[in-house]
C-alpha cells in the first residue's frame, strides 16, 4: 500500500508539471487559464491533497486521497489548447469519478458500510461512461469546453445515463450523511473539512458552468471553484493542526507516565492522564474480566456510560478491552486514542491488572464479611433459643423444685441440693447466652454491653474507662464486644488481678484497648484475628507477662 501510494504521489507531481503550463495557456475554457490566481489556488489544492495522502496512515483512504490529488487539475485539460480531442473528451468525463474518489476516501476514513462506496462508485462509473461514450458535446447548448464532436461516441441519444449516474453519486453522498447522523459522530474540524471538500467538489465538478465563453463569466461557478479549493486547503491546515496537537498530547502523556514509578497505584495513572489531556473531569475505568464489568482504580464496580455532554472512548489491545475513558465531548477521542503511545498502553495494562486484582480482593473481603455476618446471625439465633427455650425451661424446673421443698418425701438435703443445682444451671445458661450475644449490646451499644460485662465479672474486677457513645454497625459492635469479652476471659484464665477496658473514636473507626496483668498468653483473642480482618480491622496483641495489651481497631461508618 505504501509503495502504491508513493507511485501515485510521484505521478501526481509529474502530472502537475505537465498540465499546469497547458492550463495557463488556455484562458477561454479553464479556470486557471482565465485567472492566474485561480490557477495558484488549484495547484495549491492539488498539492494539499497529495500532502494529505503522504502524511496520512497507510490505508486505502490515504491512497484514494492521493489519487484525487493526482487527478485534481486533469479536468482542466478538457478546455486546453492544442490538447488532442480524445484526451479532452476523457478529461471532460473525469469529474464524477473524481468526486466519487473523494467520497469513498471519506467513507473509508469513517468506517462506513461498503455498500455506500459501491453505490457511489457505480453511479460515478455510469456517469463517466455515459459522458465518454454516449454524449456528443457538440449537440449540447450548455457545453463550455470540449464542444467538438465526440470521437469516442458509440451511440447518441442516451444522455439520461449521465444524469442517472450523477444522481447515483448524489444519493451516495446523502446516504453517507444519513449514516453519519445516525451514528451521532462528533466530528473534529478536519472531519468537517473533509466532507466539505466532497460537497463542494460535487457542486464544482458535477454541475459545471454552462453556455459561457469564459470560466470567469459565471460568478456562481467561480465561487464554487474557489470554495472547493479553500476547503481543501482548510482540510490540510486542520490536519496539520491535529498532528501538532497530537504530538503535544503524546509528549505530555509520555512525560506524565514517565513520572509514575512502576507498580504504583492506578489512581496515579488517572491523575497523570487528567493532567496530560488537561481535563479534570476525565474518568478512567478498567475492564475486569473475572467480574465481567468495569471497575475503578480501587477495584470498585463503576459504569463508564457517558452523561450529558460526555462521551466514552474504549481502548482495546489485541482485540481485548483494556480500559474506557469517559470525558467531556469537547475532547477529541480519536486524537486521544492516536496519542496513546507504547508506554501509556503498557501503563494502562498494568493498571488494568492491578485494578482487576483489587476487584477480586474486594470481593474476597466482602465474602469474608458475609461469612462473619452469617456467623453473627447464627449467634443471635442461638442466644434467642437459649433465652426463650432452654433458659425458660430451667427456670420452670427451678420453680418446681422450690415447690417440692417441705412436701417431698425425699430427704430435705437432696431437695435443697437440687434447688441449688437448678439455680446454678439457670445462671449458667444466662451467662452463656450473654456471652454469645448480649441483648444489651443491641439496646445500648458497646459501652452499655461492656459495663454490663464488668458488673457480671465478680471474680476479676473489670475497670471500664472512656468508651465512645457513637453507635457503629452491628457487626462492628459485636466483634469489638467479642474481643473485650474474650480478653476478660483470657485474663481470668491467666490469673489477672484486674482488667482495664477503654476506647475512643478514631478517624472513620473505633479503637478499643483491653489491658491486664495476666501471665499467660491471650490464646482466645488470637482466634478473633480473622474475624476482625474480615471487617477491614486490625487486632494487635502484645506486651510481656504481667503487662498484656490487646488493641482492636475496626471501621465504623455510622
Amino acid at each position: 500500500m505504501r509503495v502504491l501510494r508513493v507511485v501515485v504521489i510521484v505521478a501526481g507531481l509529474a502530472g502537475l508539471v505537465a498540465v499546469v503550463p497547458v492550463v495557463h495557456s488556455s484562458p477561454d475554457a479553464t479556470y486557471g487559464g482565465a485567472d492566474v490566481r485561480l490557477l495558484v489556488l488549484e495547484v495549491a489544492a492539488a498539492l494539499a491533497l497529495l500532502g494529505l495522502s503522504a502524511a496520512g496512515p497507510a490505508r486505502a483512504s490515504s491512497l484514494l486521497v492521493g489519487m484525487a490529488g493526482a487527478m485534481w487539475i486533469v479536468p482542466e485539460l478538457a478546455g486546453g489548447v492544442d490538447v488532442p480531442l480524445t484526451a479532452r473528451t476523457a478529461a471532460d468525463a473525469l469529474p464524477p469519478l473524481l468526486v466519487a474518489t473523494l467520497l469513498v476516501a471519506a467513507l473509508l476514513r469513517d468506517a462506513a458500510p461498503g455498500s455506500v462506496a459501491v453505490w457511489t462508485l457505480a453511479g460515478a462509473g455510469v456517469a463517466a461512461g455515459a459522458r465518454l461514450l454516449f454524449v456528443d458535446p457538440f449537440d449540447r447548448l450548455d457545453c463550455w469546453r470540449a464542444c467538438e464532436h465526440n470521437p469516442l461516441l458509440l451511440g447518441d441519444g442516451l444522455p439520461v445515463l449521465e444524469t442517472l449516474g450523477r444522481a447515483g453519486v448524489v444519493v451516495g453522498v446523502g446516504w453517507a450523511a444519513v449514516i453519519w447522523w445516525r451514528r451521532r459522530l462528533s466530528p473534529s474540524g478536519a472531519d468537517l473539512a473533509r466532507w466539505a471538500v466532497v460537497a463542494a467538489a460535487g457542486v464544482w465538478l458535477v454541475v459545471p458552468p454552462s453556455g459561457i465563453t469564459s470560466a470567469t463569466d459565471d460568478v456562481a461557478a467561480v465561487t464554487a471553484f474557489v470554495v472547493t479549493q479553500v476547503a481543501v486547503l482548510t482540510w490540510l491546515a486542520l490536519e496539520v493542526r491535529d498532528v501538532v496537537l497530537r504530538w503535544r498530547l503524546e509528549a505530555r502523556l509520555a512525560r506524565q507516565v514517565s513520572l509514575i514509578p512502576a507498580g504504583r497505584d492506578p489512581e496515579e495513572l488517572v491523575h497523570s492522564i487528567r493532567a496530560a489531556v488537561r481535563e479534570p473531569l476525565l474518568r478512567l475505568a478498567f475492564w475486569a474480566p473475572e467480574r465481567n464489568a468495569f471497575v475503578d482504580s480501587r477495584g470498585r464496580l463503576t459504569d463508564p456510560a457517558p452523561g450529558p455532554n460526555e462521551r466514552t472512548t474504549t481502548f482495546t489491545r489485541e482485540g481485548k478491552v483494556v480500559a474506557a475513558f469517559t470525558h467531556p465531548a469537547r475532547l477529541d477521542s480519536q486524537r486521544l486514542e492516536r496519542a496513546l503511545g507504547p508506554a501509556l498502553l503498557l501503563a494502562l495494562e498494568n493498571g488494568q491488572l492491578r485494578a482487576a486484582a483489587l476487584a477480586e480482593l474486594g470481593e474476597l473481603e466482602r465474602s469474608r464479611a458475609r461469612v462473619v455476618e452469617r456467623a453473627a446471625l447464627e449467634r443471635r439465633r442461638l442466644e434467642r433459643n437459649l433465652h426463650d427455650d432452654a433458659q425458660q425451661r430451667a427456670m420452670s424446673l427451678s420453680l418446681l423444685v422450690r415447690m417440692l421443698e417441705g412436701r417431698s418425701p425425699v430427704a430435705p438435703v437432696v431437695v435443697h441440693r437440687a434447688a441449688l443445682l437448678t439455680r446454678a444451671l439457670t445462671e449458667e445458661l444466662r451467662r452463656v447466652a450473654r456471652g454469645i450475644y448480649p441483648a444489651v449490646l443491641a439496646d445500648t451499644g458497646l459501652a452499655g454491653a461492656v459495663l454490663d460485662l464488668a458488673e457480671r465479672s465478680t471474680d476479676v474486677p473489670v475497670l471500664v474507662g472512656d468508651l465512645p457513645d457513637v453507635r457503629c454497625p452491628g457487626m462492628v459492635e459485636t466483634t469489638a464486644y467479642l474481643v473485650v469479652s474474650t480478653g476478660v476471659e483470657d485474663a481470668r484464665r491467666g490469673g489477672a488481678s484486674e482488667v482495664r477496658v477503654h476506647g475512643a473514636r478514631v478517624a472513620d473507626g473505633l479503637r478499643v484497648l483491653v489491658e491486664d496483668d495476666a501471665t499467660a498468653p491471650a490464646s482466645g483473642a488470637e482466634e478473633l484475628t480473622d474475624q476482625v480482618g474480615a471487617l477491614g480491622g486490625t487486632l494487635v496483641i502484645d506486651g510481656i507477662p504481667g503487662r498484656r495489651r490487646i488493641e482492636v481497631v475496626l471501621p465504623c461508618e455510622s
